[in-house]
């Protein structure tokens, strides 16, 4: 299985950038902004207080996709307690993690894989479709 997973990232490394969290961005958000349709954010472990939007069709994902090891599902961690409704600069979303469809309203696919994901409020979200 490991094998499968290191050919995946081979050939989508191929055609697509894999953005390193934190070697190459600061932060996973800074991952997902840089990130085109197609690209990977890899996360190292850690503790990652952020409140993630994710609008593209894109992989995110921890070591554990390369090692096949639960630990790093355990110890790669999105924790959206920084969330606070009355603060400006806390984040924009209550979710750990929140997929909305670009601005198009395109249907995207993203994938996220290999987090352990707590702490979130939720988000409220207004729908006006029929």
């Amino acid at each position: 299985m490991k094998n499968i997973y290191l050919l995946f990232i081979f050939l989508s490394s191929i055609f697509a950038v894999i953005h390193r969290v934190p070697h190459d961005r600061e932060t996973i958000q800074d991952g997902i902004d840089a990130a085109e349709p197609g690209d990977t954010v890899l996360v190292d472990e850690g503790i990652y207080y952020e409140n993630l939007q994710i609008n593209k069709e894109i992989t995110l994902v921890s070591h554990y996709i390369l090692e096949s090891d639960a630990s790093y599902i355990y110890s790669t961690i999105i924790d959206g307690s920084n969330y606070n409704e009355s603060d400006e600069n806390s984040g924009p979303f209550g979710s750990c993690v929140l997929f909305r469809p670009p601005e198009n309203g395109d249907a995207i696919s993203p994938k996220l894989t290999g987090f352990t994901i707590q702490n979130g409020q939720g988000t409220k979200v207004n729908d006006s479709s029929d």
